[in-house]
């Protein structure tokens, strides 16, 4: 079942009456339906008006044709008065939406079934989509004495299959007009924020969506590093050689980092920012407390650096691609306390290679990186995921667009769908049909309609808000008109892959802020987007684990990390499944664990809690811990 919203109902209605249009066009190739039809029930054409049309089975077929043109006819005036309903209950500013909700249902019938039941009338309305017409054959759909539809058919010299769309009339709250029959389910956790709106009519809450605050820049930017946990956006901006420090939670520039030339890279953590000039093998290391640079150092390395990332939410280490070429290259940890570099064992793996289209990302927990080259076809993509002191890389020789790691990096969103850290394929209903870029903490994954993206001359994209761990739809966002493809956003090298999508779309769930970056790159939009008090208003079952873990422990010293948790069903309870010994968790959830002095720096060990809320639901929180 999906969930569709109203201006697609128009759509599905005119599919029916296409089909009935097909009926008739092959009617004369096709035998009349079945002695008894008429005496059985309605066809869908005529469904829910109380009258039967007359049985007539030595009825020609020009006579069937023309009692089909008046069912459509009849049927169309129905629709009409269907959409004039929808629209009543909508309100004339709802731009087409439905404050209620409905359910599509697909069903099949072969030849040689017996016949599909279906809705019942007072349920919602059913019509066939597929017609599998054959030689002294026909299918239909018809509305039985019991109150039920059934999807039927009569048999043909060859196999006949049919499929037909069944939409239910979900009930709303409570209606303040006349309303559509209907179960009465639990309110999905669905919603639409496209346009301002009170309470619906039907009494299901809608966020009012924020309208963008758009913050000027000095000047146009170049890259974006997330760092802070979320907090920070660092801004290049390259004119003026400086890095603008955005605060996401105060919507405002706080800082300006001078940096010591054009040519730099750079990247940030939980609490440090890393600057990097290549061509000098120099390391500049920032407080983000302090906004003070903290040291300055020459790395000992055997080439140039050609990228450097770290996780926006963790304490390093920074991973280095160094190399003197294309084919030749290393990859690096570089440890933020030392600034101390070393070369990361990887066995057996294949990365691809490495040159200026090359990118890598993070997650933001630092256990998972992407790499992606735009240059060749098919170009590649690899993950390498650290193990302590070591990592195992993988590699698919296939072009992906981009090859992000979720916050927690369970997850690899690419342009060709969903991957796991290990590259195999995550069975996700449309993961082929768009493109998914994960929020700065765990749980949230951003969906965009892959027919929006890279193409000029489409609407501007509008995402959906889907779990990370279920991938069910959560909400749909407004669409965000400054990344239409008439400003040629999201237009990537290659046409089809948006290498640019996560430079241009950033969503901090802590600071409840989704933040777009127009083609032009001289401002910033930042829309509030508050997903839990959105979920309250529509009294949505919910639970979420919102923190990123803390995966690094010091021998000798205590270990603690409390997890973040959203639940409308409280109180939550929190159980440690496993981990090392003398590891324990707090009735809020805080880990503990006294790190014994004798382990050895690099040793890693698993650790899973299990977390529960008041109604049973519960979800596994599992990650690596690694000592230093």
């Amino acid at each position: 079942m999906v969930r569709l919203r109203l201006r697609t109902v128009g759509y599905l209605l005119s599919v029916l009456a296409t089909f009935c249009l097909v009926r008739v066009g092959h009617a004369d190739e096709t035998s009349t339906p079945p002695p008894g039809e008429a005496e059985q029930g309605q066809s869908t054409a005529t469904a829910g008006d109380g009258e039967k049309p007359p049985a007539k089975q030595d009825e020609s077929p020009t006579a069937e044709s023309q009692q089909l043109r008046e069912e459509i006819k009849q049927l169309r005036r129905q629709l009409a008065a269907l959409t004039a309903r929808l629209d009543h209950v909508a309100g004339p500013e709802s731009g087409g939406r439905m404050p209620f909700r409905f359910e599509v249902i697909t069903y099949i019938w072969g030849q040689g079934q017996p016949p599909v039941k279906m809705l019942h009338k007072d349920e919602g309305i059913c019509f066939l989509t597929r017609v599998g017409f054959a030689a002294g054959g026909a299918v239909w759909v018809n509305l039985e004495n019991d109150g039920y539809y059934y999807l039927n058919g009569a048999p043909a010299q060859t196999d006949v299959i049919s499929t037909a769309l069944g939409i239910r009339f979900l009930a709303a709250k409570e209606p303040a007009a006349p309303a559509l029959d209907g179960d009465a389910d639990q309110p999905s956790p669905v919603i639409d924020t496209e346009e301002p709106a009170g309470p619906a009519e039907d009494g299901l809450a809608e966020q009012k969506p924020d309208q963008p605050r758009i913050i000027k820049l000095a000047s146009t930017i170049g890259r974006i590093a997330v760092g802070g946990g979320g907090r920070y956006l660092f801004l290049h901006v390259e004119r003026l050689r400086k890095l603008a420090v955005f605060d996401v939670t105060k919507e405002k520039i706080v800082k300006y980092i001078s940096l010591p030339g054009d040519d730099v890279m750079f990247t940030a953590g939980q609490n440090k920012l890393i600057v990097v000039v290549p061509s000098k093998h120099q390391v500049q290391r920032w407080n983000l407390e302090t906004f003070e640079r903290e040291a300055n150092q020459t790395l000992q390395l055997k080439g140039d650096v050609k990228r450097a990332v770290m996780g926006s939410a963790s304490s390093g280490p920074a991973v280095l691609i160094v190399g003197a070429d294309s084919f030749q290259y290393q990859i690096s940890l570089l440890n933020l306390d030392s600034l101390e570099v070393t070369d990361l064992l990887m066995p057996g793996g294949r990365l691809p290679s490495v040159n200026e289209g090359t990118e890598v990302w993070a997650s933001a927990d630092g256990s998972v990186f992407g790499i992606q080259s735009n240059r060749g076809s098919p170009s590649g993509m690899a993950t390498i995921v650290l193990r302590g002191d070591s990592a195992q890389t993988y590699y698919d020789h296939t072009s992906s667009g981009y090859v992000i790691p979720s916050a927690d990096g369970h997850l690899i969103c690419t342009a060709v769908g969903l991957f796991t850290p290990e590259l195999k394929a995550v069975a996700m209903g449309q993961s082929q049909q768009r493109f998914c870029l994960p929020a700065a903490q765990p749980s949230f994954l951003l969906e965009f309609e892959r027919d929006r993206i890279g193409r000029r001359g489409v609407p501007a994209p509008r995402p959906s808000l889907i779990s990370a761990d279920e991938f069910r739809l959560l909400l749909t966002l407004p669409s965000l008109d400054e990344l239409s493809s008439e400003q040629e956003a999201f237009a990537s090298p290659l046409g089809a892959f948006p290498f640019w999508l996560d430079q241009q779309v950033f969503f901090m769930p802590d600071a409840k802020r989704l933040i777009t970056v127009p083609a032009v790159r001289d401002s910033l939009y930042v829309r509030t987007l508050d997903i839990q008090a959105t979920l309250d208003q529509n009294g949505a079952d919910y639970l979420f684990v919102m923190s990123v873990p803390n995966r690094v422990a010091t021998s000798g010293e205590q270990y603690k990390y409390t997890l973040a948790v959203a639940s409308n069903r409280q109180p939550v309870e929190f159980t440690l499944d496993s981990g090392p010994e003398g590891m324990t968790i707090s009735a809020t959830g805080t880990i503990e664990w006294n790190v014994p002095r004798d382990l050895t720096a690099g040793e890693t060990t698993g650790v899973i809690t299990i977390v529960r809320d008041s109604s049973g639901q519960s979800l596994q929180h599992a990650y690596e811990l690694v000592v230093q």
